[in-house]
């Protein structure tokens, strides 16, 4: 009976968020990455058809229903923390049950956007071709692997195997990988610590009186700072985290910091150097609350460039073939 009830259409960057960046005749406007003229293809929307795509949060089960256990924690993430973002807002900093709340809805964002599962994604097929990779350096273990393939239900014919052949496919890498993008759900296991980490960082409030912050399909960007020893990146990372609140408000979140409550910063440096990650880090789309030249011209620069995540664990991505992440295999 739930499940009659149920909506595939998930948004992967919140309604309530994406809300305080309307312009003052309700419109946000978006900026495309991926559109080969940026100034072209601006447009305006309601939040409420932004940020979104079907069913990416839930898992179809055998007997056709849907498992929508995290768009459902999602969901009652939001309602909490939406009044208190609107209290950030308006420069009252938060502490206790309130700042937990909210640093549970920042993992939220650190974990549930494309930019995120997508990279986690590609993570598991850099395991998987890591293992092939052993496999293939083995051909005992080798062997056996295909032997184990062909007895299984898997394999549709096996007495037309030619093993040598499917050895040296492999070896030349003359495949393109692709992994569904439900393998970076995986993603969300690390909320808990994530939540830990924003409630232990010090907050600080940015109010920008001359320039307009934007925002991404990717808002909450993490930024390693400095050096430290091994030992400390190991007990605290040293990062500093940053969330665009509205078009006139940021948080900044570092491990330790003097400031606290909302600071007011006339330098438009600042608003450019964070609205230069938000461009950076998207992995599609740029969200802002007027139609801006400037803006346009920012996400152009940035046209190539998406969130990274280190590969090399798994060893060199040399060796790896081409990795694509679907919505559906």
């Amino acid at each position: 009976m739930g499940n009659q009830k149920r909506t595939k259409r998930h948004h992967y960057v919140p309604d309530f968020y994406l809300r305080h960046f309307l312009d003052d005749r309700d419109h946000l406007w978006i900026y495309d990455k991926r559109a080969e003229d940026i100034e072209a293809s601006i447009r305006f929307s309601d939040p409420s058809n932004v940020g979104l795509q079907g069913n990416i949060y839930s898992v179809r089960k055998e007997d056709g229903t849907y498992d929508d256990r995290i768009d459902e924690w999602l969901q009652g993430v939001e309602n909490k923390a939406a009044p208190i973002h609107r209290k950030l807002i308006s420069g009252l900093m938060v502490d206790g049950q309130e700042k937990a709340d909210y640093s549970v809805f920042l993992s939220s964002l650190a974990t549930r956007t494309p930019a995120i599962l997508n990279r986690v994604a590609e993570l598991h097929g850099a395991y998987i071709q890591n293992r092939t990779n052993k496999i293939l350096a083995d051909e005992q273990r080798f062997r056996q692997e295909i032997q184990s393939f062909k007895e299984s239900p898997f394999c549709a014919d096996p007495n037309n195997f030619d093993v040598d052949a499917i050895a040296e496919f492999l070896k030349n890498r003359r495949y393109k990988l692709r992994i569904n993008q439900r393998a970076g759900l995986m993603a969300f296991q690390v909320t808990d610590k994530l939540t830990d980490k924003f409630f232990d960082m010090s907050w600080s409030l940015y109010e920008s009186q001359n320039s307009r912050f934007i925002t991404s399909d990717n808002p909450l960007v993490q930024t390693f700072v400095g050096t430290a020893s091994r030992s400390e990146q190991i007990a605290r990372p040293i990062e500093v985290a940053t969330l665009p609140l509205s078009p006139s408000v940021m948080l900044e979140m570092k491990w330790e910091s003097t400031e606290s409550g909302m600071v007011r910063r006339r330098d438009k440096d600042v608003a450019g150097l964070y609205n230069s990650m938000r461009a950076a880090n998207a992995e599609q789309f740029v969200f802002a609350s007027r139609r801006d030249a400037a803006i346009a011209a920012l996400v152009q620069k940035y046209r190539h460039h998406r969130m990274e995540i280190d590969l090399s664990k798994f060893g060199p991505t040399e060796d790896f073939a081409p990795m694509e992440v679907a919505r559906k295999l």
